[in-house]
């Protein structure tokens, strides 16, 4: 059978003692996809055409990963912009994680707050480097499971009033928006690092199954 191909964006980072400017990426989102039976495809973020090279990998995806606040790596900025346009022009899944999940809201013109404690008060400084309660919302929400612990890596967010019109909210902390999905666009979102986890969750499974439907949906694989 032949497996999905996700095409990873990669954060840029600026090494110490040789000032060089790299791309990097975590491990664990290799084994992330190796654990889904996925094959990652590291995206640089310097190539002079990103949607000519998408189309060289037969990729089926893309996951557009953390790191870099939006807005002080134009390279990568310019690198996800062109591929986001790709995929949602020929309607291939999207998955955007932390910064990506950010970065997909404001492209389908929502908003994004740079600093949750000034914005909602001090409940919300706790979403850098800790783990909280998430609230599921339909159609995440399963009986009992309408609350599970995530892991929270960022000091920016959205709030519910800064979601773009055509995503869906499935998940919230407070005011907070966690998680959302528009399966008309193919497009999903989460907040939280499921990479990050021991093994793949129950909540981040759902979300990862709708993703791999829509290529089976789409008949690209």
């Amino acid at each position: 059978m032949k497996r999905i191909r996700v095409v990873l964006t990669m954060r840029i980072e600026t090494t110490v003692p040789y000032g060089e400017r790299r791309d990097a990426i975590s491990h664990e989102w290799m084994v992330f996809c190796d654990a889904l039976g996925w094959v990652p495809i590291l995206c640089p973020n310097s190539l002079s055409n990103p949607v000519e090279w998408f189309d060289s990998q037969s990729a089926h995806g893309i996951i557009l990963t953390g790191g870099n606040d939006i807005g002080s790596e134009p390279m990568r900025d310019g690198t996800e912009q062109a591929l986001v346009n790709c995929c949602l022009e020929r309607r291939y899944p999207i998955l955007g994680v932390c910064r990506g999940f950010q970065f997909l809201n404001c492209h389908f013109g929502g908003q994004l707050t740079r600093d949750l404690s000034t914005a909602q008060g001090s409940s919300n400084t706790f979403h850098t480097g800790t783990r909280h309660d998430v609230f599921l919302e339909h159609p995440l929400s399963r009986g009992s499971e309408d609350v599970v612990n995530v892991n929270s890596f960022h000091c920016q967010g959205v709030l519910k009033k800064q979601l773009a019109p055509c995503l869906n909210r499935i998940a919230s902390n407070e005011d907070v928006v966690e998680a959302y999905a528009s399966r008309e666009l193919s497009v999903f979102g989460v907040q939280w690092h499921p990479e990050r986890e021991k093994s793949i969750q129950p909540v981040d499974q759902v979300i990862t199954s709708w993703f791999q439907a829509a290529i089976n949906e789409k008949g690209i694989i």
